[in-house]
Protein backbone atom coordinates (compact mmCIF):
# COMPACT_ATOMS: atom_id res chain seq x y z
CA UNK A 1 0.00 0.00 0.00
CA UNK A 2 1.25 3.39 -0.39
CA UNK A 3 1.61 6.02 2.06
CA UNK A 4 -0.18 8.63 2.59
CA UNK A 5 2.73 10.90 2.64
CA UNK A 6 3.49 9.13 -0.99
CA UNK A 7 0.03 9.54 -2.17
CA UNK A 8 -0.16 13.27 -1.52
CA UNK A 9 3.27 13.80 -2.99
CA UNK A 10 1.72 12.29 -5.99
CA UNK A 11 -1.40 14.19 -6.10
CA UNK A 12 0.86 17.27 -4.95
CA UNK A 13 2.54 16.74 -8.50
CA UNK A 14 -0.41 16.29 -10.68
CA UNK A 15 -1.35 19.50 -9.84
CA UNK A 16 1.88 21.25 -10.33
CA UNK A 17 1.64 19.50 -13.83
CA UNK A 18 -1.78 20.59 -13.93
CA UNK A 19 -1.19 24.45 -13.14
CA UNK A 20 1.59 24.54 -15.65
CA UNK A 21 -0.29 22.77 -18.63
CA UNK A 22 -2.85 25.34 -17.85
CA UNK A 23 -0.35 28.11 -17.61
CA UNK A 24 1.14 27.00 -21.02
CA UNK A 25 -2.39 26.85 -23.07
CA UNK A 26 -2.48 30.42 -22.32
CA UNK A 27 0.77 31.10 -24.59
CA UNK A 28 1.10 30.54 -28.33
CA UNK A 29 2.71 28.06 -29.92
CA UNK A 30 5.50 29.63 -31.66
CA UNK A 31 7.53 26.55 -32.44
CA UNK A 32 9.30 26.63 -35.98
CA UNK A 33 11.69 28.88 -37.39
CA UNK A 34 12.01 32.52 -37.54
CA UNK A 35 13.68 34.02 -40.33
CA UNK A 36 14.90 37.47 -40.96
CA UNK A 37 14.52 37.53 -45.01
CA UNK A 38 15.63 41.36 -45.80
CA UNK A 39 18.89 39.96 -45.28
CA UNK A 40 19.36 43.83 -43.43
CA UNK A 41 21.32 43.79 -40.08
CA UNK A 42 19.92 46.52 -38.57
CA UNK A 43 17.23 49.14 -39.87
CA UNK A 44 15.58 46.66 -42.26
CA UNK A 45 13.93 49.71 -44.28
CA UNK A 46 16.94 50.98 -45.29
CA UNK A 47 19.93 49.39 -47.42
CA UNK A 48 22.86 48.07 -45.90
CA UNK A 49 26.13 50.23 -45.20
CA UNK A 50 26.26 54.31 -44.65
CA UNK A 51 22.61 54.38 -46.22
CA UNK A 52 21.61 53.10 -43.16
CA UNK A 53 22.14 56.68 -41.55
CA UNK A 54 23.35 55.64 -38.25
CA UNK A 55 23.31 58.60 -36.15
CA UNK A 56 26.99 58.33 -35.51
CA UNK A 57 29.18 61.57 -33.35
CA UNK A 58 31.88 63.14 -35.57
CA UNK A 59 34.50 60.64 -33.74
CA UNK A 60 32.61 57.66 -34.79
CA UNK A 61 31.67 58.65 -38.14
CA UNK A 62 35.41 58.59 -38.76
CA UNK A 63 36.00 55.83 -36.93
CA UNK A 64 33.49 54.13 -38.93
CA UNK A 65 35.04 55.07 -42.61
CA UNK A 66 38.36 53.91 -41.29
CA UNK A 67 36.28 50.36 -40.78
CA UNK A 68 34.91 50.25 -43.91
CA UNK A 69 38.31 50.84 -45.47
CA UNK A 70 39.48 48.50 -43.93
CA UNK A 71 37.35 45.87 -44.45
CA UNK A 72 37.24 46.58 -48.30
CA UNK A 73 41.02 45.99 -48.33
CA UNK A 74 40.53 42.89 -46.80
CA UNK A 75 40.59 43.51 -43.10
CA UNK A 76 38.30 42.40 -40.23
CA UNK A 77 37.77 46.58 -39.32
CA UNK A 78 35.98 47.38 -36.28
CA UNK A 79 33.89 43.71 -36.61
CA UNK A 80 35.24 42.19 -33.32
CA UNK A 81 32.87 39.04 -33.85
CA UNK A 82 35.83 37.70 -36.38
CA UNK A 83 37.75 36.63 -33.36
CA UNK A 84 34.57 35.04 -32.08
CA UNK A 85 33.68 37.40 -29.38
CA UNK A 86 29.97 36.91 -28.50
CA UNK A 87 27.82 39.12 -30.62
CA UNK A 88 25.59 40.66 -27.96
CA UNK A 89 22.78 42.76 -27.78
CA UNK A 90 21.30 43.91 -30.12
CA UNK A 91 23.25 42.23 -33.12
CA UNK A 92 22.29 38.80 -31.60
CA UNK A 93 18.48 39.88 -32.91
CA UNK A 94 19.92 40.48 -36.49
CA UNK A 95 19.11 36.82 -37.10
CA UNK A 96 21.41 35.53 -39.79
CA UNK A 97 20.57 31.88 -39.01
CA UNK A 98 16.76 30.71 -38.17
CA UNK A 99 15.98 31.13 -34.52
CA UNK A 100 13.85 29.41 -32.56
CA UNK A 101 11.77 30.51 -29.81
CA UNK A 102 11.39 28.46 -27.10
CA UNK A 103 7.86 29.19 -24.32
CA UNK A 104 7.58 28.40 -21.07
CA UNK A 105 5.74 29.84 -18.09
CA UNK A 106 8.20 32.10 -16.75
CA UNK A 107 11.06 32.30 -19.33
CA UNK A 108 11.35 32.36 -22.98
CA UNK A 109 14.70 31.26 -24.62
CA UNK A 110 15.44 33.05 -28.55
CA UNK A 111 17.70 30.34 -29.77
CA UNK A 112 19.67 30.51 -33.03
CA UNK A 113 22.69 28.22 -34.53
CA UNK A 114 25.30 31.71 -34.43
CA UNK A 115 24.66 33.17 -31.35
CA UNK A 116 25.01 32.19 -28.04
CA UNK A 117 20.90 32.07 -26.48
CA UNK A 118 18.90 34.92 -25.21
CA UNK A 119 16.90 34.57 -22.15
CA UNK A 120 14.20 36.57 -21.41
CA UNK A 121 12.17 36.60 -18.11
CA UNK A 122 8.39 36.24 -17.91
CA UNK A 123 8.30 35.54 -14.75
CA UNK A 124 7.27 39.27 -12.95
CA UNK A 125 10.79 40.14 -11.68
CA UNK A 126 11.84 43.77 -11.54
CA UNK A 127 14.71 44.91 -13.00
CA UNK A 128 17.88 44.23 -10.79
CA UNK A 129 19.38 46.89 -9.20
CA UNK A 130 22.83 46.43 -10.97
CA UNK A 131 22.66 45.06 -14.28
CA UNK A 132 24.91 42.11 -14.91
CA UNK A 133 27.71 43.03 -17.12
CA UNK A 134 27.10 40.59 -19.92
CA UNK A 135 27.28 40.42 -24.12
CA UNK A 136 23.20 39.57 -23.83
CA UNK A 137 22.40 41.87 -21.19
CA UNK A 138 18.88 41.15 -19.03
CA UNK A 139 15.87 40.47 -20.66
CA UNK A 140 12.71 41.02 -19.31
CA UNK A 141 9.34 40.29 -21.03
CA UNK A 142 5.66 40.81 -20.14
CA UNK A 143 2.74 38.67 -22.02
CA UNK A 144 -0.11 40.89 -23.23
CA UNK A 145 -3.48 40.03 -24.85
CA UNK A 146 -4.47 42.31 -26.99
CA UNK A 147 -8.38 40.56 -28.19
CA UNK A 148 -8.71 39.64 -24.30
CA UNK A 149 -9.90 36.22 -25.43
CA UNK A 150 -8.34 34.56 -22.76
CA UNK A 151 -5.59 33.64 -24.53
CA UNK A 152 -1.41 35.58 -24.69
CA UNK A 153 -0.34 36.56 -28.37
CA UNK A 154 2.18 39.18 -27.86
CA UNK A 155 5.42 39.39 -25.86
CA UNK A 156 6.36 43.11 -25.03
CA UNK A 157 10.59 42.47 -25.86
CA UNK A 158 11.15 41.44 -29.10
CA UNK A 159 10.73 43.59 -32.41
CA UNK A 160 11.52 47.37 -31.28
CA UNK A 161 14.89 47.74 -30.17
CA UNK A 162 16.51 50.95 -28.99
CA UNK A 163 20.36 51.55 -29.00
CA UNK A 164 21.78 54.31 -26.75
CA UNK A 165 25.52 54.72 -26.92
CA UNK A 166 27.93 57.39 -26.34
CA UNK A 167 28.69 57.04 -30.13
CA UNK A 168 25.18 58.00 -31.05
CA UNK A 169 23.90 62.08 -31.09
CA UNK A 170 20.36 60.25 -30.18
CA UNK A 171 18.90 57.76 -28.98
CA UNK A 172 18.41 54.76 -32.30
CA UNK A 173 15.38 53.14 -32.80
CA UNK A 174 14.55 49.97 -35.54
CA UNK A 175 11.65 47.52 -35.82
CA UNK A 176 12.88 44.12 -36.40
CA UNK A 177 10.70 41.78 -38.68
CA UNK A 178 10.66 38.32 -38.56
CA UNK A 179 8.86 35.58 -41.04
CA UNK A 180 7.47 32.63 -39.14
CA UNK A 181 7.84 28.91 -41.03
CA UNK A 182 6.13 26.10 -39.12
CA UNK A 183 7.53 23.69 -40.80
CA UNK A 184 6.89 20.46 -38.45
CA UNK A 185 10.67 19.06 -39.40
CA UNK A 186 13.12 22.02 -39.68
CA UNK A 187 16.32 22.09 -40.55
CA UNK A 188 18.76 23.32 -38.25
CA UNK A 189 22.35 23.49 -39.01
CA UNK A 190 24.93 23.87 -35.81
CA UNK A 191 27.78 26.51 -36.28
CA UNK A 192 30.42 27.84 -33.85
CA UNK A 193 32.63 30.41 -34.42
CA UNK A 194 35.21 29.10 -32.03
CA UNK A 195 35.85 26.05 -33.96
CA UNK A 196 38.46 25.96 -36.97
CA UNK A 197 38.86 29.88 -36.74
CA UNK A 198 41.68 30.73 -38.76
CA UNK A 199 41.27 34.65 -38.45
CA UNK A 200 44.33 35.71 -35.30
CA UNK A 201 45.00 39.31 -34.34
CA UNK A 202 48.59 39.93 -33.64
CA UNK A 203 49.52 43.85 -32.54
CA UNK A 204 46.87 45.59 -33.63
CA UNK A 205 46.48 43.74 -37.20
CA UNK A 206 44.52 40.76 -38.28
CA UNK A 207 45.72 37.86 -40.27
CA UNK A 208 44.89 34.66 -41.67
CA UNK A 209 46.17 31.06 -40.99
CA UNK A 210 46.36 29.06 -44.60
CA UNK A 211 45.39 25.55 -44.46
CA UNK A 212 48.74 24.22 -44.36
CA UNK A 213 49.29 26.59 -41.06
CA UNK A 214 51.41 29.42 -42.59
CA UNK A 215 50.44 33.24 -41.41
CA UNK A 216 49.18 35.35 -44.43
CA UNK A 217 47.93 38.92 -44.77
CA UNK A 218 44.73 40.02 -45.29
CA UNK A 219 45.16 42.94 -46.83
CA UNK A 220 47.40 44.09 -49.44
CA UNK A 221 50.74 45.29 -48.86
CA UNK A 222 50.22 44.42 -45.31
CA UNK A 223 53.86 43.99 -43.09
CA UNK A 224 54.66 41.04 -41.10
CA UNK A 225 53.81 41.17 -37.40
CA UNK A 226 56.56 42.20 -34.74
CA UNK A 227 59.25 39.21 -34.18
CA UNK A 228 61.36 40.84 -32.60
CA UNK A 229 61.34 38.03 -29.82
CA UNK A 230 62.22 35.65 -31.81
CA UNK A 231 65.90 34.73 -31.82
CA UNK A 232 67.17 33.88 -35.24
CA UNK A 233 64.55 35.72 -37.36
CA UNK A 234 65.24 38.76 -39.51
CA UNK A 235 63.97 42.15 -38.42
Amino acid sequence: MLSRNLIGMIALGFAACGAQAQELSKLPDWSGQWKNTSGIQWDQTKPLGPAQGAPLTAEYQARYEINLKDQAAGGLGDDPTGQCIPHGMPRVMTVVYPMEIVITPKTTYVLTDYTIPRRIFTDGRDWPQELDQNFNGTSIGRWVDPDADGRFTALLVRDEITVIDHALTRPWTVTKRYSHESDPTPIWHFNDCAEDNHHVVLGKDSYFITSDGKLMPTKKGQKPPDLRYFQGVGK
